[in-house]
C-alpha cells in the first residue's frame, strides 16, 4: 500500500481483536517494559506478570472482555542483535525457551515478532539474510516451523520513543549533533513512557512511515514486507543509521490494531 495514503488514512482501533502474539524482545529491560507500556498504558490491556518453570519473567498482557486477545512478551539471552545472526541456532534457543512457559498457544500458529536494535555494523551481512527470513510474522522459515517478524531500530529503541515527541526525526541528526547519544537525549528531554498516550502514538505511527518514505521505500505490504524491510536495511547502512526509525509499530499494521481505511 502507498505510504502516504497509510498517513492519510490511518486510524486506531483499541479494540481489535489479536488472538495470541509473541514478542521477543532484546534482553535490556527497558525494551520489555515499553511493550508493556504500549499494549498496557496506550492500548487498553492488563498486564500480568508470569514466571517460567525456571523462574525467569515474563509479560503477559490480557484485554477485558476478550479472553482469546492475550500479547506475551520473552527477553533473549543476550541483548544485541548479533544473538540473532545464526537463524538456525537462534530459532532453535526460541522454542526452546518457549517450551519453559506454560503457555495456552501453539508457537507454529501465532504472530511473533522479534524486536531489535540495529546499532552494529559488523554483522551486516548476517543482519541483512535476517531481514530477508523472518519476514512473515505467522510463517515460518525455510528450514523451521517456527519463523517471525524481525522489526530493527534504526539505530536503537530510542527512535521509537523520539518519533513519540519529535516531529520529522529523519532529519535528527541534521538538527542535533551527528555523536548525540539518543539514550542521553531521552532522558535530558524527559521523554519517558508516562507521558505516552494514544495521540502520541498516532504521531509515532506517522513519524515512522515518513523515515520510510525518507529512505525512498514507498509502498509496505505487511504480508510480506521482506521487500520493503530490506531496503530499509539497505538504506539506513548507506546512511549509517542516521534516518531514525523504529519499525515497532509495523507490528500494530500487522495485527490489524493500525487500520488503513478503504
Amino acid at each position: 500500500m502507498d505510504c502516504q495514503t497509510i498517513i492519510n488514512k490511518f486510524r486506531i482501533n483499541k479494540d481489535k481483536r489479536t488472538g495470541n502474539v509473541l514478542y521477543i524482545v532484546e534482553g535490556a529491560r527497558k525494551e520489555f517494559n515499553l511493550i508493556i507500556n504500549l499494549f498496557q498504558d496506550i492500548l487498553g490491556f492488563e498486564y500480568v506478570a508470569g514466571i517460567s518453570r525456571e523462574g525467569k519473567e515474563y509479560g503477559e498482557l490480557t484485554k477485558p472482555g476478550q479472553i482469546n486477545s492475550k500479547i506475551y512478551i520473552i527477553n533473549t539471552e543476550n541483548s544485541n542483535v548479533k544473538s540473532i545472526t545464526d537463524i538456525n541456532g537462534f530459532i532453535e534457543k526460541q522454542i526452546e525457551e518457549i517450551n519453559k512457559y506454560d503457555f495456552d498457544f501453539r508457537y507454529e500458529y501465532i504472530p511473533i515478532y522479534y524486536i531489535f536494535d540495529c546499532d552494529r555494523h559488523q554483522d551486516e551481512d548476517d543482519i541483512h539474510d535476517l531481514v530477508k527470513d523472518l519476514n512473515n510474522s505467522r510463517e515460518g522459515t525455510e528450514f523451521n516451523k517456527i519463523g517471525g517478524m524481525l522489526l530493527l531500530g534504526y539505530p536503537s529503541i530510542e527512535s521509537y520513543v523520539i518519533s513519540h515527541f519529535e516531529n520529522d526525526i529523519f532529519d535528527f541528526y541534521n538538527r542535533n549533533n551527528a555523536s548525540t547519544k539518543l539514550k542521553q537525549y531521552t532522558g535530558d528531554n524527559q521523554y519517558d513512557f508516562a507521558r505516552m498516550n494514544i495521540t502520541t502514538l498516532k504521531s509515532a505511527f506517522e513519524e515512522m512511515i515518513k523515515s520510510i518514505m525518507y529512505l525512498g521505500v514507498n509502498d509496505i505490504d505487511v504480508d510480506n514486507f521482506k521487500d520493503a524491510n530490506v531496503k530499509i536495511f539497505e538504506k539506513e547502512q548507506e546512511k549509517n543509521n542516521k534516518v531514525l526509525l523504529s519499525l515497532l509499530l509495523v507490528s500494530l499494521m500487522d495485527l490489524g490494531i493500525i487500520e488503513i481505511e478503504q
